[in-house]
């Protein structure tokens, strides 16, 4: 089924360990973590070599049920957790008429509009998030193919003017079929390699350089906000192998920090 034709869920799953389930309770934020950190280490791999550092994913699954090898992959060999949130649970921001951004500058535009990050960290000295729209920027289901053209599509390349195009949206929507069982939905920020610091409306250039020299974003992780109501509506559900010292931290935890969250036991049974 091509996937514009899947279903979107109502929930998407996340398996954990108790240790990130504490900070993602703490702080009300999902880490996207950068393409070549991922389990699949050909995913940073394109035509033009190695730019799956520009890309950050979260990773889940719409299984409803639980499955037995996530829990050893991704859910700290049985002793870890699985979260289960609303799938559209990322917290849009209004950006106004007037944007503030980190070098303190006030520009003003008159264009207010919805965003997934909040405006100071749109447009930073040393990078730039390009796909903040929450319009188009939504969860997708990860496309399962072994064609080569889609695993290492191109991503680079110089427009009639001499501008560089990248397409860095190439990345992170394909995966090969052995990893199908795994029904696998993301979300991505795209970051380009430079800011208003290195920009110069005379010498259009620093995006070349930048890609040119793979330059690094001193950065391998970022966090998205929840919303306020699907934080609520979160369901823990406790690894098959969970002692009961992990039933009390982790009970522990959703007290503290979000007791409207609801804590169920594993249905797997470990002999």
């Amino acid at each position: 089924m091509p996937t514009d034709e899947i279903p979107i869920p109502k929930y998407l799953y996340h398996y954990t360990s108790i240790e990130t389930l504490s900070l993602i309770l703490k702080t009300k934020k999902i880490k996207l973590q950068r393409l070549d950190k991922v389990n699949d280490p050909t995913e940073e791999l394109c035509q033009d070599g190695k730019l799956g550092k520009y890309l950050f994913v979260t990773c889940w699954t719409s299984h409803e049920l639980e499955v037995l090898p996530f829990w050893y992959m991704y859910g700290n060999v049985k002793r870890g957790v699985r979260i289960r949130l609303p799938t559209d649970f990322i917290k849009n921001h209004r950006v106004p008429e007037q944007r503030h951004w980190d070098d303190g500058t006030v520009t003003t535009n008159g264009l207010v509009f919805d965003s997934v990050i909040s405006e100071q960290v749109m447009l930073t000295s040393d990078h730039i998030v390009t796909n903040f729209n929450p319009v188009f920027n939504k969860f997708f289901p990860v496309e399962y193919t072994d064609d080569p053209a889609l695993l290492k599509p191109p991503v680079l390349s110089n427009g009639d003017d001499g501008t560089l195009n990248v397409a860095l949206g190439a990345l992170g929507k394909h995966k090969p079929t052995i990893w199908s069982f795994e029904q696998e939905w993301r979300f991505r920020l795209i970051i380009h390699p430079y800011g208003f610091r290195d920009m110069n409306p005379e010498d259009t250039s620093f995006a070349h350089r930048a890609f040119e020299v793979r330059k690094d974003l001193g950065f391998e992780s970022y966090f998205l906000e929840i919303t306020d109501e699907a934080y609520a509506r979160m369901e823990v559900t406790l690894g098959p192998s969970c002692t009961e010292g992990d039933r009390t931290i982790t009970e522990a935890l959703i007290q503290k920090y979000n007791p409207s969250a609801s804590m169920v036991s594993s249905v797997i049974e470990i002999r």
